[in-house]
């Protein structure tokens, strides 16, 4: 694989090289926030950013931290620290992190893409495109529209009971639809939804399996499997190194980890597939996470690549207000980072913790990326060491 190799852009970073242990100058791409051959991408990042990403590394106890900022449609990125604490294996800026459900907005894009293809529509009955009807049992004149996974208020609940015994290492066990149909099949279907919930469309339940059901409406709509749609209009154009699968990540990729007892050592976790792998198991480098919220800042375009048209990012983008008071965005979570309030989501599974968000106001986003348990930990100060990173790269 080349590299994009770059010269320290000051002693700053010459010395932050030496002191943190980076490789040489010349190698500075390992850690030093590089810049992407593109004009969008031009210009060094301020020196603090790795500064910022060694200490939130530190601090949150993960072997290696990815980090993307966009300010005024720029994006500058990196990563620091180890691929594999057993092997020594440093990160790249190429290097895949594990960004869990970072998916969730890719299959809402998914869906608004194809509506605007006219090949569906959001608000109708999802089960139009289901092989099985999708009716919960306490309402089942209450229609489930892909709107209602989205935004996860279908009244869906996750099995985790049946999602951890088709977990393995590796690739999925089997594909989306025959796992679907089996879920959903006869007398499994009413274990999937939420025995105590409203009515779908009134309140948000967070549910991996109504982001799953989505990625099966919108590869029937399209006639195409998820992952080649999504790679088609969102990860080629973009010049995303992206997958949803170990096999097809086509590069290197950071294994997880759990802290262990003693300060730097970490523990190998590893790497799962999930069933509902659309929703879960998304592998990208920060890079180009960052050029696709990038390009939802840019009304759908970055860097002469249209990957959604204007309307599609506004109905992406647009803050819904549910009837319990709770609020909600296609595919994105509503966040308060600092004192500001913005669209985002958060990635967690074992051994790996993610998040991003955009600040639509101000036209700033941010991503950050660890193969370690911060989030799971139960440790607040090492959730808080990512956040405040995240914080930083939107504020300051």
């Amino acid at each position: 694989m080349s590299r994009n190799l770059a010269r320290c852009a000051s002693s700053a970073v010459v010395g932050l090289c030496a002191v943190f242990g980076l490789l040489a100058c010349r190698d500075a791409p390992s850690g030093a926030p590089v810049v992407v051959p593109s004009p969008k991408e031009a210009g060094a990042p301020p020196d603090g950013l790795l500064l910022a990403a060694v200490r939130a590394k530190d601090a949150a106890r993960v072997p290696a931290v990815g980090y993307a900022r966009v300010r005024e449609g720029h994006v500058a990125c990196g990563a620091v620290g180890l691929a594999d604490a057993a092997l020594g294996r440093r990160v790249e800026r190429e290097t895949l992190f594990p960004a869990a459900s970072l998916a969730k907005p890719f299959v809402a894009a998914a869906c608004l893409r194809a509506a605007n293809e006219g090949r569906l529509r959001v608000e109708d009955d999802v089960s139009k495109l289901l092989p099985f009807s999708l009716r919960h049992p306490r309402f089942p004149d209450r229609a489930v529209t892909l709107k209602h996974l989205l935004t996860h208020t279908a009244s869906l609940v996750d099995d985790w009971g049946e999602l951890r015994r088709h977990s393995r290492e590796g690739d999925p066990e089997e594909e989306l639809r025959p796992y679907l149909v089996r879920s959903f099949g006869g007398k499994a279907a009413a274990r999937q939804f939420a025995p105590d919930a409203s009515s779908p469309g009134t309140a948000v339940r967070y549910a991996n399996t109504g982001f799953a059901l989505a990625a099966l409406a919108v590869e029937t709509a399209v006639a195409e499997p998820f992952e080649a749609l999504v790679e088609r209009w969102f990860f080629s154009p973009l010049r995303m190194r992206a997958a949803f699968r170990a096999s097809r990540s086509g590069g290197e990729l950071a294994s997880p980890h759990v802290a262990g007892r003693d300060a730097g050592a970490f523990v190998p976790r590893p790497l799962l597939a999930h069933p509902v792998f659309p929703a879960s198991d998304l592998r990208a480098e920060p890079c180009g996470l960052a050029r696709f919220l990038a390009a939802l800042l840019g009304g759908g375009t970055y860097d002469g690549a249209r990957v959604l048209d204007e309307e599609s990012v506004r109905t992406l983008l647009a803050i819904s207000e549910f009837p319990l008071g709770q609020k909600g965005a296609l595919g994105f979570q509503v966040m308060r980072v600092g004192g500001a309030e913005v669209l985002g989501h958060e990635g967690e599974d074992d051994g790996a913790s993610s998040v991003m968000a955009l600040d639509v106001a101000r036209r700033r986003a941010a991503v950050v990326l660890t193969n370690g348990d911060a989030f799971s930990s139960n440790d607040g100060s090492r959730a808080a060491a990512l956040t405040e990173l995240l914080r930083g790269m939107l504020e300051d």
